[in-house]
């Protein structure tokens, strides 16, 4: 039953509206989520334009849901991010499920960052019993799958996807299997999605020349295309001059592809080792400006400051030297990399990154910026955007290895104050 984790989770009492009244309800009773097998947590608020856009899709999608599987499948709490009570009630009022009580702020941040919410409306879909995340893409999958045939959306691995995991039964007749797996065996792998298109026209050239390049210097590579053209003539004009695996015309796998991996336009590459496991989502820059020597382009030691690392920046605590000196930088990265190896896993989940960059690109000025509010000078600082508190080295340290690895030691054992952002 869903009482022990939801209520530790989400606390004793929810809420719901009963006439013109909000009223309070026990979270581990049958009016509240006991006996509820799923709950979808929906992050959002009525001053938020995309979610007054949502909340009325999946009003509709959870009244058929019910409907369909019955009261106790599924449940909803909404989470809210409205900025007074009386916008809360108003906007929870359009709503047919429970509320988490707006007063309750403490454990609306705590489920933020438990659940890595970035922005609104994020839905997220748990297991009652144990509490566990199944997926935090609920809101795509409210949209490609509304009548709920794929649910709880469980997160698939590409080797489940190209198998046909997660094919609707209205989609099967389109699924052809293929030998994909086999021809991507032992390989990294990109998954380019692309239209007919004036971008994807400008870039295609230069992805089929750093393939060929990539092929031709014996590297385990291949591109798996996802053509998101309307019709068959521009599919095939599309494809047709690709060297590389494509999925078929209106492959349901696409879409499953777009929503697992997070792509949301073209042309978007996707970079994959040979295990299944993310390299990037920024694979159209790395594979273009990265020499071939950087194959398979996974994380280094040490790692320049740019888009691809948004995610880590965003949920990791990072060690960040700031330079507007291009020698200084390399002569740091360098230096950085003896401190750095004793962090690094390749491929694994790490507690702390590390960064180099140059405060003259527009990304790393503007995280400076953010962390830091003053003039721009050469910096070794920790970074944890989660906490929104930075640790900075002295003003005058010399950049060694030996005065690096006492830097992060002072860090991690709090013997460096953590401040606020701009302080």
């Amino acid at each position: 039953m869903a009482e022990g984790k939801m209520c530790e989770m989400l606390g004793m009492t929810l809420q719901k509206k009963v006439g013109d009244e909000f009223v309070n309800v026990e979270t581990d009773k049958s009016e509240g989520l006991g006996g509820k097998e799923f709950v979808g947590l929906y992050f959002s608020a009525h001053w938020c334009p995309p979610c007054r856009g949502f909340t009325p899709q999946l009003c509709q999608f959870y009244k058929q849901f019910k409907e369909r599987f019955g009261a106790n499948k599924f449940e909803v709490v909404f989470v809210s991010s409205d900025r007074d009570e009386s916008s809360f009630k108003e906007y929870a009022s359009e709503m047919p499920w429970l509320y988490l009580p707006f007063t309750d702020r403490d454990r609306k941040a705590q489920l933020s960052k438990k659940f890595k919410v970035q922005g609104i409306p994020t839905f997220v879909i748990l297991n009652a019993k144990s509490g566990q995340l199944i997926t935090n893409k609920g809101r795509e999958n409210v949209g490609t799958d509304p009548e709920g045939d794929d649910f709880p959306w469980p997160s698939r691995s590409c080797k489940e996807i190209f198998n046909g995991d997660g094919v609707s039964p209205k989609d099967r007749h389109k699924f052809v299997k293929g030998d994909y797996l086999e021809k991507l065996e032992g390989k990294v792998f990109g998954i380019y999605v692309s239209a007919k298109s004036e971008y994807c026209s400008e870039f295609k050239p230069q992805l089929i020349k750093k393939y060929r390049e990539l092929q031709d210097a014996g590297k385990p590579f291949e591109i798996v295309s996802v053509s998101l053209c309307q019709s068959e003539e521009k599919y095939k004009e599309d494809t047709g001059d690709m060297p590389w695996l494509v999925l078929p015309f209106q492959d349901p796998r696409g879409e499953n592809f777009m929503r697992e991996l997070e792509l949301r336009g073209y042309p978007s590459l996707v970079l994959i080792n040979s295990d299944g496991k993310l390299i990037t989502k920024s694979g159209k820059d790395e594979i273009i400006n990265s020499p071939i020597e950087d194959f398979p382009y996974g994380m280094k030691p040490v790692n320049l400051l740019s888009e691809r690392y948004i995610d880590i920046l965003n949920e990791k605590k990072c060690v960040v030297y700031f330079t507007e000196s291009k020698e200084d930088l390399v002569k740091v990265k360098e230096t950085m990399s003896g401190p750095a190896k004793k962090f690094f896993k390749d491929g694994n989940d790490k507690d702390i990154y590390f960064f180099v960059g140059n405060t003259s690109d527009e990304l790393c000025e503007n995280l400076y910026n953010f962390a830091l509010r003053s003039e721009k000078r050469r910096c070794l600082m920790t970074i944890d955007i989660v906490e929104q508190v930075i640790q900075k080295a002295a003003a005058d340290m010399e950049m060694t290895e030996d005065n690096i690895n006492e830097f992060i030691k002072n860090c991690r054992e709090n013997k460096i104050e953590a401040k606020p952002f701009g302080q």
